[in-house]
């Protein structure tokens, strides 16, 4: 019974999962000192052979931890597939009064509590959730290129709410903290679905321009008529062309006729290359505001 437990969490068996199936300590130790089982941690121990895994070393994290811990900062988002992140790190969350059951992970801890919404349970580990992940990331000392990372990937996935994301930050996070300004700033370059897209959005946000809408989509009836990348206004719709920028006879007909239906909806249609984007934002700002993008109020 031991061992079919320890298989649902990835090889890992506590002292307490032991002693409820009726193994008593004196059994444990006897297992340990006939190389039956291995000890992992204080209170956590697997089966000699089992393969040992990343999964299985996020499951002992916890074990050691106990019941109030979860598997949170990089490894979170590894564990859930955000962009950027991969298995390796064990990186725990405790409340404030667990702080000093620290072990060979990092571990982090902090007074606010975990919320309902805050935990959930992926291949049977403990996690928090992308929301939660994202509020802690400097708890975590997430670098901005990781935070920013995080919040696309959890945004683009649908796993966070841009609204209730920003709102927690704000209602969350203290006043005029560095933490705070650091998330919301991440924020405000958000939502595109590629580097390209939030490479754009950050050259607006510097030059004082309004934040555009960002993928649109523009139907005939049941039909599509295109996603557009960016549209500032009612009219003005901005087209980024990447690396893999359409090259064959048919992409360049689809993209034409597709120029062409957005037109005929009334639309002004631009286009900015990766080398505009990267190479040039002056120039492409003037070009904005050359088509009536006036500046935020």
């Amino acid at each position: 019974m031991l061992a079919e437990a320890a298989a649902e969490t990835h090889g890992v068996f506590t002292t307490s999962t032991a002693q409820r199936i009726g193994i008593s300590d004196r059994l444990r130790n006897e297992w340990l000192h006939q190389h039956k089982i291995e000890r992992l941690g204080t209170h956590t121990f697997r089966f000699a052979g089992a393969p040992v895994t990343w999964h299985s070393t996020l499951m002992a994290g916890l074990g050691d931890l106990g019941p109030a811990a979860a598997v949170a900062g990089r490894s979170s988002a590894a564990v859930q597939r955000l962009d950027g992140f991969l298995p390796g790190p064990v990186e725990l969350w405790v409340p404030r009064s667990h702080r000093n059951r620290s072990g060979d992970n990092v571990v982090r801890s902090s007074d606010r509590p975990l919320l309902a919404g805050d935990v959930l349970t992926i291949d049977g580990i403990r996690c928090v959730s992308a929301e939660r992940l994202i509020l802690d990331a400097l708890l975590f000392r997430f670098s901005r290129q990781e935070i920013h990372n995080a919040i696309d990937s959890a945004l683009r996935m649908r796993l966070v709410s841009e609204v209730r994301l920003r709102r927690r930050i704000v209602n969350e996070l203290p006043m005029n903290s560095w933490h705070r300004a650091t998330l919301i700033d991440a924020l405000v370059d958000t939502g595109g679905e590629s580097a390209l897209e939030r490479r754009f959005l950050a050259v607006v946000r510097r030059a004082g321009l309004p934040r555009p809408q960002l993928q649109r989509v523009y139907r005939a009836g049941r039909r599509t008529i295109a996603r557009v990348d960016v549209e500032f206004g009612d009219d003005l719709i901005v087209e980024l062309s990447g690396h893999g920028a359409h090259a064959t006879r048919t992409q360049r007909q689809r993209d034409e006729q597709r120029r062409t239906e957005l037109t005929l909806l009334g639309k002004r249609v631009i286009t900015f290359t990766y080398e505009d984007v990267y190479g040039r934002p002056e120039w492409m700002v003037g070009q904005l505001r050359h088509a009536g993008v006036a500046a935020a109020a």
